[in-house]
């Protein structure tokens, strides 16, 4: 195996060095799917995939999408397209968790048995198991499946995290003809659930309820000891370290403190060291190594920490990094792995702050890592003291399904303790998701040639997901005893139990893209690609890249590529990005002649580098121009979605005649948008029976702006924020958290929802969809940061406030604690002059005692008269129990306020006025 200089230019290894002689006959170590999978189970729900936020949406989702995108395609096609370029955000935190968790169960050397968990339910809110052996696997025993939904701290929420323990033979239970063989945690968002695998004497194994326990924060992550097998930790995302023994039934908790979030960042993952006592705590901007041997008196002692990934970097000038997974190795007491976005990092617990490895994965947001032993992957007899002397470390992304493998050894083969470690041979990039070929062949295949979907999505990513995998041990004859691999078991999406094989490669060309990949692409795909080159750069020579002609060639030729920079146009739409970038786009005459089809690759990466690079966390700004003369009407309406029933109907009559007399410039909505469980899908009959069916007056066919509530989260709630609904309804304008500025006076829409911890942590039969939210802290935190800082630079004169929750109440909800606590400072501190939301259906006024805000309610949509009445501290102007509407009329000195019945009467009436010579929030009302 040739390591030259270039060779680490293509595949950048920071510590590569000269491979020793030995090590030459150990062959390439490449791994690549062998089809077919075999198919073990197929659950009769699919298993809803791990929550995530909206992204770049990888390599080859973005430039099919910009393959689309500069074509003729609808203008709401390539708005839709257009918004994954605009705002990506980061990675969510925690990171998705392996989803499979198995226990080898004791056996003959002649028999082999695996105990392998899932989830299962509708909502994946129950666990089950399917024993493993040689003849489920050859076929002739089905597998199936022993299912528990008992036992949950959360019944119906969704299971996020699992992890087995083996029990030592001895463990019994109780009642004495029981035998204990394990242990299992599922770990759901705000609780850990405990169970015991029990063998009966009738040899039928179950699943037994041990202990439940819930938390007031989000679970990040949990574990078993590797010294005692009924002792765990979890870890939760206030920095609070929990540990459990189900023996002898003893817990105990305490708070790691590091500091402000901006020391420690996001709480990422947890395991035990070497000792029992010793944890390993890996944040995103660090990882402790924790001494807890006097825990039980509240102290703790921080004996290692190893500081910011920025101690690694190379590139000085790079965004900051951040740690994305972490992993301990199994095969020893002090290796452990952790992830960046651009680095692999392998540390040593005993000397922590200089890294054994350090590699540059490649890989988009991953966000798992896992450690191997070489021999668990290749048992070569031909090559066994490389492979018994070796290790593997597998990183990758539940999102993409792409992952890597990085292996490392002694430079003598065989010797392992106290030797110096080195990076073995290339990276092996593999698809976990299926059995496509990972070859950079395969990639560029992908990325040019599949179909995008309307909203520039992979259609099928979701559905072939995959949840959670386990390798097999290579003891277990799964295998032929010839095959030269390894072989793993998956979890996807669908729901779908199989086993897959890896065969390892012999030959290292396998992996480099040729010329022949470009010219062997249909010419209209890559002109169709570079045809509108002006709009993406713009070139200082003389020739400028505007119109590329890619003819149909030979198999000798190579087609042209060019050399610039990114132009004002894709500067505007990515926001952010470095300064210094440009495209390669010419393939240069380089030697040997194999990497030139890799520069041609290397110029897709970097022009989508440019575009998807991402932008600053701010609230989306849409602009809604005022009236000519200066002034802005507009209506407020919530709690409405009911099919027109419960006067729907008759509000929505009266709203249109207002909407007419006031010539309205929009509609606002409160939320609870569509009743009782939101919609479920794009393409649910409701959205039209509630909306475009009922609200049919001439005056109310202007923008609708919407926020969600908590009905509207029982739903789907990616439904209404889809694009796609506005292509059904035009007037539907619907987004979690954003800005409506109308020249004088600012809207800040606030998703309120995930304030309410209630819904979290005791949800009874109620699910809701926590897709892109999740966890909820961090989703708070980030949002409260946006508004604090949309709020500061907002110079509007007026500045409004709405969301779904009340504020402040004296109907059957009354004040939303986690609002007063959180949101209104910030809204006090900013000078918002007004608070307008639903949730409790009717109509009122109130009015803070200690400042000038103001808190009006709409709620009175459709069904109401809840007959409800409780005091407030705050001084209430005006309520009324019933259906009904509010109106508010704005210019830059006044606001009016008028409520409305369902027959159109005018209930109650208050204004204020801005003083010129008064700070921006004082104001002069009447009544």
């Amino acid at each position: 195996m040739n390591l030259s200089g270039d060779w680490r230019s293509l595949f950048p290894v920071a510590s590569v060095f000269a491979p020793p002689s030995a090590a030459r006959s150990r062959g390439a170590l490449l791994f690549s799917p062998l089809p077919p999978a075999v198919s073990l189970l197929s659950l009769p729900f699919p298993i809803p995939p791990p929550p995530q936020h909206a992204s770049s949406r990888g390599l080859h989702r973005f430039l099919r999408a910009y393959i689309t995108a500069t074509s003729f395609l609808p203008l709401a096609d390539l708005d839709s397209l257009a918004s994954d370029l605009l705002a990506p955000p980061p990675s969510p935190f925690p990171p998705p968790s392996n989803l499979l968790a198995v226990l080898r169960r004791p056996s003959s050397p002649s028999s082999w048995s695996l105990l392998v968990f899932f989830p299962y339910g509708e909502n994946a809110e129950q666990v089950a198991f399917i024993t493993l052996d040689s003849d489920t696997v050859a076929g002739s025993t089905p597998a199936s499946p022993v299912v528990q939904g008992q036992g949950f701290r959360h019944p119906g929420q969704s299971i996020r995290l699992l992890a087995a323990s083996t029990t030592e033979s001895f463990w019994l239970s109780r009642p004495g003809d029981k035998l204990v063989e394990g242990f299992l945690l599922a770990a759901t968002l705000y609780s850990v659930n405990w169970f015991r695998v029990e063998l009966h004497k009738s040899e039928s194994l179950a699943l037994v309820p041990v202990a439940k326990q819930g938390f007031d924060a989000a679970v990040v992550h949990a574990c078993w000891s590797r010294h005692l097998p009924s002792e765990c930790i979890v870890l939760l995302e206030n920095g609070e370290l929990c540990w459990f023994n189900l023996d002898s039934c003893n817990g105990g908790k305490m708070r790691v403190d590091l500091g402000s979030t901006d020391d420690c960042g996001n709480w990422l993952s947890c395991d035990y060291g070497a000792k029992p006592w010793m944890v390993i705590i890996a944040t995103s901007k660090s990882v402790l190594l924790v001494d807890l041997r006097f825990a039980s008196r509240g102290e703790y002692k921080v004996v290692a920490k190893v500081g910011t990934p920025g101690v690694f970097e190379t590139d000085l000038f790079a965004g900051a990094d951040q740690y994305l997974a972490f992993c301990r190795a199994g095969f020893d007491h002090f290796h452990y792995s952790v992830v960046t976005q651009r680095f692999l990092i392998l540390l040593d617990v005993r000397q922590p702050l200089k890294p054994l490895l350090v590699w540059q994965h490649g890989l988009e947001n991953p966000n798992n890592v896992a450690m191997f032993q070489l021999s668990e992957l290749w048992p070569s007899k031909e090559h066994e003291l490389a492979s018994k002397s070796g290790f593997a470390i597998l990183v990758g992304s539940f999102f993409t399904g792409e992952f890597s493998m990085f292996c490392y050894g002694p430079e003598e083969q065989g010797r392992s303790e106290n030797s110096r470690l080195y990076s073995w041979d290339l990276p092996s990039r593999f698809p976990l998701t299926d059995q496509r070929c990972g070859c950079s062949n395969g990639i560029v295949k992908d990325v040019l040639s599949l179909p995008v979907s309307r909203d520039g999505s992979d259609p099928q990513e979701n559905k072939s997901l995959t949840i959670g995998y386990y390798v097999l041990p290579y003891d277990i004859s799964v295998l032929e005893p010839s095959f030269a691999g390894f072989a793993l078991i998956r979890l996807t999406a669908l729901g779908k139990l199989e086993i897959q094989r890896y065969r390892k490669s012999t030959d290292i060309h396998d992996d480099i893209p040729f010329q022949r990949i470009l010219n062997g692409l249909p010419s209209n795909i890559l002109c169709v690609t570079f045809s509108k080159y002006k709009d993406m750069v713009a070139c200082s020579g003389e020739r400028a890249a505007e119109h590329l002609d890619v003819p149909s060639l030979t198999r000798n030729e190579l087609r042209p590529f060019l050399l610039a920079k990114p132009s004002s146009i894709s500067d505007n739409l990515t926001s952010k990005r470095s300064p210094s970038l440009s495209f390669l786009l010419r393939v240069l005459d380089w030697v040997p002649a194999m990497s030139r089809s890799y520069a041609a690759v290397l110029a897709i990466l970097a022009m989508a580098a440019v575009l998807c690079a991402p932008a600053s966390a701010e609230l989306t700004r849409l602009e809604h121009p005022a009236k000519n003369d200066g002034s802005l009407s507009l209506l407020v309406v919530g709690d409405w979605g009911r099919k027109g029933a419960y006067n729907q109907s008759r509000v929505a009559e009266q709203m249109g005649r207002v909407g007419e007399k006031l010539s309205i410039d929009f509609v606002v909505s409160t939320g609870d948008n569509f009743y009782k469980n939101g919609l479920n899908g794009v393409d649910d009959p409701q959205f039209e029976e509630s909306f475009s069916d009922i609200y049919t007056a001439q005056s109310l066919q202007k923008p609708w702006y919407l926020v969600l509530g908590n009905h509207d989260y029982r739903g789907n709630a990616l439904a209404q924020l889809s694009p796609v609904m506005r292509k059904i309804d035009s007037r539907f304008i619907c987004m979690r958290s954003f800005i409506v500025n109308s020249e004088f006076v600012d809207f800040f829409f606030i998703d309120t929802t995930p304030f309410q911890l209630k819904y979290w942590t005791q949800p009874g039969k109620d699910h809701y969809d926590w897709r892109g939210v999740a966890p909820r802290g961090k989703y708070i935190a980030n949002l409260l940061k946006d508004l604090d800082d949309a709020l500061k630079k907002s110079t509007a004169r007026w500045k409004i406030a709405i969301g779904h929750h009340t504020m402040r109440s004296v109907s059957e909800h009354g004040d939303t604690i986690e609002l007063l606590k959180l949101l209104l400072p910030i809204l006090k501190d900013n000078n918002v002059d007004f608070y307008i939301n639903g949730h409790d259906h009717c109509l009122e006024h109130i009015s803070s005692r200690d400042s000038p805000i103001q808190y009006f309610t709409s709620g009175g949509g459709s069904k109401a008269w809840r007959g409800a009445y409780q005091r407030n501290k705050d001084k209430v102007r005006f309520f009324y129990d019933g259906q009904g509407f509010m109106s508010l009329q704005l210019n830059r000195d006044q606001a009016r306020f008028n409520f409305y019945d369902v027959s159109g009467k005018i209930l109650y009436q208050w204004s204020s006025s801005k003083m010129n010579h008064l700070q921006p929030n004082t104001y002069v009302s009447e009544e």
